[in-house]
């Protein structure tokens, strides 16, 4: 329900995000690293890639995100990924931000 209102508050603000750069989207609860992602959120993406449609404005998710959840993402329309626990875990962060943008 929450997020049905959200985005019906997105959709009749969205003229005024044509000043914006980036939309971010929280996909976990908010607070700390290394939670779950939560897959009921893709849909959010979705609509929001959508309605930003083919505006310069960049679609950030943070939540979750790993190397199975960032091609979730990505297909969903994100094009900016936010991701703490899987790059500092990794033994080289390189190699970790290769693998999330899904140059495996």
């Amino acid at each position: 329900m929450a997020s049905e209102f959200n985005l019906l508050l997105f959709k009749s603000s969205f003229c005024a995000f044509s000043i914006f750069e980036s939309f971010p989207i929280q996909l976990d609860k908010h607070g700390f690293g290394g939670q779950e992602f939560l897959s009921n959120q893709l849909k959010k993406i979705m609509d929001i890639k959508d309605l930003i449609s083919n505006r310069d404005i960049e679609l950030e998710v943070d939540g979750g995100i790993n190397y199975n959840t960032s091609k979730q993402v990505i297909k969903a329309g994100a094009n900016v990924l936010v991701s703490g626990s899987t790059i500092f875990g990794s033994k080289n962060y390189n190699e970790a931000i290769s693998k999330l943008r899904g140059n495996d």
